[in-house]
């Protein structure tokens, strides 16, 4: 649940406008907040003397054209595909699919903005079109990319370019327009719009528009590979107050934050963190990077606050008053190859060339093995104790480099996937001069593996590696590698290995020992075969998170090799606040007859979060917060919404069917927040926050029952409240494991190519589902199964139940619950290999109505090295009517 430490980012934002801008933030009552301060921005002018005027150099940049301008645009480009020559620039609104930037976070469509040139390409989010970003914010960057030839495919990774009014409001645009589109030798188009509010940050401290018109032109020249961003910011009033606007460049989770001092240690509040540019290095398999960026040398933002991808950029405040009503300042946006190398050369070109030398060099080939996809360099000058970050460099396809560096001594660290960290290598660079610097790059160790089923047929698998040969199981996890066709090779760092090859829990594992050795490739062959008969079941993880979680940095291709190796088949993804589609994932990796993604999202706001699914995609809807927190009107928040409320929204907008409560006793839980007491029952709840009409409770959040969640799920079942049970991973991590636990459900057709999504909801809605670490457990009454009422008045019951298990789960105990949660029979199983652990009937005595639970596992055995947690599996109830009335009366609370 890393969301809570995102949460504590944006509350010292909230701290930080009180105490240097002022937010107009009001009362915290449950009513509507429709009322706007007088006066809340009229602090005195804090910012730095050089932030009071223009902070752009009107030496740097033409005077941009007036709005009614009679310029070059009443012939707009037919055609925003061409691949562009040097000199040649074009922009206009795009009206073709092949106009669009293509790439892994590209949001684009068409009616939007893109300007590009022979270097590099943007695409400008239209008004017309719901904000793909965090604050649902539009005329902002969508899509960037460097140029690429049609034949190539795009490799956008950008997530979005916010802008925060005051910190805690959004820049958002009402109008962009096309001031000029290329043919006279420049872009320039124009964004103008106002401050709008923020969900998550109006529901905590509702704030007000700040009356502003904002204005950002997006300038471009021709073979350049930087952006121009000019604000223009003007009060609408005469008020004496100082307002902070704020880049908070979201890269996306392709593009780690990067920038110089923190490199790529982020996470933490560093108040002399001032620096030229902040950036996102994308994945080395990709070549394409980013970073924001001052003017000169004499500005720098203020980066206080970097945790993945809340990264507030500040140059200062804007102060206005009677007299001074406009502000107008500058950054660039550098799009790169995949290094800080055309970073480095906008800086050089800034601060003159004769400062800079030129560091250039090439990888030993015959260590390199020609292979440099992997490969960065990282660049510090200070020493090479990483106290102190400079640059990346990323080698092109033949292991040659070059960036321009002030003069200085620098320390350079090869890195790659795979491969043992070379030893720092000291250079020093001199101005105005070239320095050539050649790097020994150590060799990858390769594993390449065949692994396939019972029949022997491919089949997906994980595979985890444990240092050492013939390490215990308790051993700790160095790597893992997840395979949707149970084939490839993988670089693992040399050393020797134990390599475990697994799939879920129902399938038998298969051990191996391994040694990597650098520039070789070992070879392994597993198989494991499918023993437990889990026939008319599926499972899923209904509480999963992704690169589209503003804390989570997995990405969406990751998680689907993951449910695949994991045997989900029926996963339900759920973002914070976002609704995933992985249809299309799903097709290009050729992993549908393994696994069908559900669309859901975790609605998040700070007094509770709740999963719903499944979800129409809805394109009209704004990426984030199409369930909204808040009401606005006019970009203003004018109510706050209840979970009930939510609940509403969810069912009429986006057709979902489950609500289920998330791990409700922790930080972030809504019993807590209802005040809820399972001693007392749904009277204790408060009035004006409960309501009874969500489905399911996740009892079990990651391995573990939640601060006592368990009682009062019980304590529902006793009053008649069938809500179904869950237990889910809320994996966040890209090491992290879905499905631990999981929840397993009946269905009439489990083959995940062809399962009907609503035959998922109908399990889960009658309670035919069971949570599952490790073991398989079914149970019967009299031919009724999970959910089902029996009626049976002889005054005894007969439980048929059946545990499953492959060897490497261990279980040791019986348990059945029953009203008040009481342990109405236990018993010990004999621990065995054997697939089925237990296969008999127990027979209790039954009075009055009843239900009935059944928990299964091991006292002290855990799951590894598959998975870290203990042995459980535990199921819904069965309902026994023995009164004869035909229906559950349920015996009420002690």
């Amino acid at each position: 649940m890393n969301f809570q430490r995102l949460v504590a980012g944006w509350v010292w934002l909230l701290l930080l406008a009180f105490f240097a801008v002022g937010c107009g933030c009001g009362d915290d009552d449950d009513d509507n907040d429709s009322a706007s301060p007088s006066d809340d921005d009229t602090d005195d002018d804090t910012s730095d003397d050089d932030t009071d005027d223009d902070t752009g150099d009107d030496d740097t940049w033409p005077p941009l054209p007036d709005d009614d301008a009679d310029d070059d645009t009443e012939e707009p480009w037919d055609n925003l595909s061409d691949e562009l020559s040097p000199g040649e620039i074009r922009a206009g609104f795009i009206a073709d699919e092949d106009e669009l930037i293509g790439g892994p976070r590209a949001r684009g469509e068409i009616g939007d903005l893109k300007l590009y040139n022979s270097e590099i390409e943007v695409i400008i989010r239209s008004p017309e079109h719901p904000g793909v970003g965090w604050t649902k914010a539009t005329g902002l960057i969508a899509d960037a990319d460097i140029a690429r030839p049609a034949s190539e495919p795009g490799q956008d990774a950008v997530w979005s370019l916010e802008q925060l009014v005051g910190f805690l409001r959004a820049f958002s645009a009402s109008e962009v327009e096309i001031l000029e589109n290329g043919r006279n030798g420049r872009v320039v188009i124009r964004a103008t719009g106002k401050d709008i509010g923020i969900d998550i940050v109006d529901l905590v401290a509702p704030t007000w528009s700040h009356d502003l018109e904002i204005q950002n032109d997006y300038i471009l020249e021709p073979d350049t590979d930087v952006l121009r961003i000019v604000t223009t910011v003007t009060s609408l009033n005469d008020n004496e107050r100082t307002v902070f606007i704020a880049d908070a460049p979201m890269w996306g989770d392709y593009c780690p934050v990067f920038a110089p001092r923190a490199g790529f240690e982020t996470g933490e509040f560093d108040p002399l963190a001032a620096v030229r540019w902040v950036g996102g290095i994308c994945d080395p398999s990709m070549n394409v990077s980013y970073a924001l960026m001052t003017t000169n040398s004499e500005r720098k933002f203020f980066a206080p606050y970097l945790d993945d991808e809340v990264l507030p950029l500040i140059q200062g405040g804007q102060g206005f008053g009677p007299n001074v009503h406009t502000h107008t300042y500058e950054r660039r946006f550098v799009i790169g190859k995949g290094g800080s190398e055309a970073f480095e050369a906008e800086l050089a070109a800034q601060d003159g060339e004769e400062t800079f030398g030129t560091l250039q060099g090439t990888l030993d080939s015959a260590k390199a093995d020609g292979e440099f996809a992997d490969v960065q360099i990282i660049v510090q000058d200070e020493g090479p104790d990483g106290t102190n970050f400079r640059s990346i460099i990323k080698p092109d396809s033949t292991g040659a480099f070059s960036i321009m560096l002030p003069g200085g001594d620098y320390s350079l660290t090869l890195q790659g996937d795979g491969r043992v960290t070379a030893a720092p290598v000291d250079v020093e660079v001199d101005a105005g001069e070239t320095t050539t610097q050649d790097l020994d790059a150590n060799l990858p160790g390769k594993l390449e593996f065949t692994v396939t089923d019972g029949d022997d047929d491919p089949v997906p698998c994980k595979l985890t590696f444990q240092p050492g040969h013939d390490a215990p199981v308790g051993a700790g996890v160095a790597h893992r590698v997840f395979s949707i066709s149970g084939t490839g090779t993988a670089n693992v760092l040399p050393g020797d290995y134990t390599v475990t090859i697994s799939r879920g829990y129902e399938y038998e594992i298969d051990v191996h020992n391994v040694t990597i050795e650098a520039g070789d490739t070992a070879v392994l062959e597993g198989q494991i075969e499918r023993v437990v008969d889990s026939t008319g079941w599926m499972a899923g993880d209904f509480h999963i998170h992704t690169e589209y979680s503003i804390d989570s940095q997995a990405p969406a291709a990751v998680r689907v090799h993951e449910f695949a190796s994991e045997c989900l088949e029926m996963p339900v993804v759920t973002d914070h606040d976002y609704r995933p589609d992985y249809a299309p994932i799903v097709t290009a990796l050729n992993a549908g007859a393994f696994t069908q993604p559900i669309r859901g999202s975790e609605v998040s706001p700070v007094y509770g979060h709740f999963n719903t699914w499944p979800l129409d995609a809805r394109p009209d809807k704004p990426d984030y917060y199409g369930v909204p927190m808040v009401e606005y009107a006019d970009g203003v928040i004018v109510q706050r919404y209840q979970f009930p409320d939510m609940w509403d929204i969810a069912r009429a907008d986006f057709g979902a069917e489950i609500v289920q409560i998330n791990h409700p006793r922790d930080g972030s839980g809504w019993f807590t927040w209802i005040g809820y007491d399972n001693t007392i029952g749904v009277s204790s709840a408060h009035p004006n926050r409960w309501r009874d009409d969500f489905q399911a409770i996740e009892v079990f959040n990651s391995g573990q029952t939640d601060h006592g969640t368990l009682d009062d799920w019980f304590s529902f079942l006793d009053q008649g409240y069938a809500y179904t049970m869950t237990g889910n991973s809320d994996t966040h991590g890209v090491g992290d494991t879905p499905g631990n636990p999981r929840n397993v459900f009946a269905m009439p057709d489990d083959d995940p190519a062809t399962a009907d999504p609503e035959d998922m909801v109908d399990s889960i809605q009658s309670q035919k589902s069971f949570v599952s670490n490790g073991p398989f457990v079914t149970f019967e009454i009299s031919g009724m199964g999970l959910g089902e009422l029996l009626t049976d008045q002889d005054g005894t019951v007969d439980l048929e139940i059946i545990v499953q298990a492959p060897s490497w789960v261990r279980v040791n105990y019986l348990r059945v619950y029953s009203n008040h949660q009481s342990i109405v029979h236990e018993e010990a199983i004999a621990e065995t290999t054997d697939v089925v652990r237990f296969n008999d009937i127990v027979s209790l005595p039954c009075t009055e109505d009843a239900y009935f639970v059944v928990e299964v596992g091991h006292d002290s055995a855990t799951l590894r090295p598959v998975v870290s947690d203990t042995v459980f599996a535990i199921t819904n109830p069965i309902y026994v009517d023995e009164d004869g009335n035909s229906e559950f009366d349920p015996p009420g609370l002690l």
